[in-house]
């Protein structure tokens, strides 16, 4: 594994990406810069990474990129490829994981492309904030297997009654669906996208869902996915999908959430 510390830049060829990293387990991983009692000097403190191939070879549990109470990275024209994860964002511990920004990113040949989760224990419990992550122009190509998903907010494997928030975050990104029950973007348990941006589009092969919102657990009477925090729990707007060659009904709302302001565009 490598570990990309703080205030790092890890750069493969300058203007292209000609470098390649290969490995199993987790491929890179940065240097954590939230601890629990915040200080500031760490904290803004980042690490670069860019103009690189990071391949898994397909080997089982592997994870291109972890951030692991992390803020403020920038990743740029990445290529992640053969992984069951590409990019991990995680919280451990109560640490928060915000303000990383992911551009110009090719995925290819993986289970699940982005995926936000927390774990651990804390002071204050488990981190749960993943507030304003930059997502623009991320392309992902899933495996041609099941149960794949291009961006996962939120975990089975997260705390009882934690939320996973992305919130105020922007979501520019193309997924590519290989199997017939793959999925554009997942909640699971308390994942929560709220007063966000987001312009996502899939693209199936006759089958497959854009939106998957059956695993959610969110408060009864709100919504997983809105424009606020808790005033308005019906309220939602900036949510854009933009659905290819799905399945009739793009969206699996199985619980029935109000989720008359998601757009959906089909082609």
């Amino acid at each position: 594994m490598i570990t990309v510390g703080m205030d790092e830049l890890y750069a493969g060829a300058v203007g292209s990406k000609q470098t390649v990293i290969t490995g199993t387990g987790t491929i890179m991983k940065f240097e954590s810069n939230f601890q629990a009692t915040l200080l500031i000097p760490a904290f803004t403190r980042s690490v670069v990474v860019e103009n690189l191939i990071i391949d898994g070879q397909g080997a089982a549990g592997t994870t291109g990129l972890l951030l692991e109470n992390v803020g403020g990275a920038f990743i740029r024209n990445i290529t992640i490829r053969n992984c069951d994860v590409g990019i991990h964002l995680r919280n451990i511990d109560g640490g928060w994981t915000e303000t990383n920004h992911l551009q110009h990113i090719r995925m290819e040949n993986v289970k699940k492309g982005i995926l936000f989760n927390t774990s651990g224990s804390g002071v204050k419990g488990p981190g749960d904030s993943f507030g304003h992550s930059y997502i623009d122009d991320v392309s992902i190509v899933l495996r041609n297997t099941a149960g794949t998903v291009g961006i996962q907010v939120g975990d089975v494997s997260d705390p009882s009654g934690v939320f996973v928030k992305p919130y105020f975050s922007f979501i520019r990104a193309n997924v590519w669906l290989n199997s017939q029950d793959g999925c554009g973007i997942k909640m699971v348990n308390r994942g929560e996208l709220r007063l966000c941006l987001a312009n996502i589009g899939v693209h199936g092969n006759g089958s497959g869902l854009a939106l998957d919102l059956s695993g959610s657990t969110a408060p009864t009477g709100e919504s997983p996915i809105r424009d606020s925090q808790r005033a308005n729990p019906s309220s939602i707007g900036g949510f854009l999908l933009r659905a290819q060659n799905l399945s009739v009904n793009p969206i699996n709302n199985s619980h029935g959430y109000n989720i008359s302001g998601v757009k959906v565009v089909s082609f």
